[in-house]
């Protein structure tokens, strides 16, 4: 999931993350502002990111669902 992510805005909109970081079970892509967190099960339940951004405004975009499938 985060190779396609890494992939797709990379083709898409030539961005690179200024940072990527992975460990196995935890998947970082840093974009400056935007953060992309990709965890396997256990790990999201362990560290519970959602309780720690709960009070954050949620911002829900549509799912361009023709350029992702296009992009792998």
């Amino acid at each position: 999931m985060a190779e396609s992510i890494f992939q797709t805005l990379r083709k898409t909109e030539g961005e690179r993350p200024i940072s990527r970081n992975q460990d196995g079970v935890w998947v970082l892509l840093d974009y400056g502002d935007v953060v992309v967190h990709v965890f396997h099960e256990d790990a999201r339940a362990y560290y519970e990111l959602d309780r720690m951004w709960a009070d954050a405004p949620r911002i829900h975009l549509p799912a361009p669902v023709e350029s992702w499938a296009t992009a792998q």
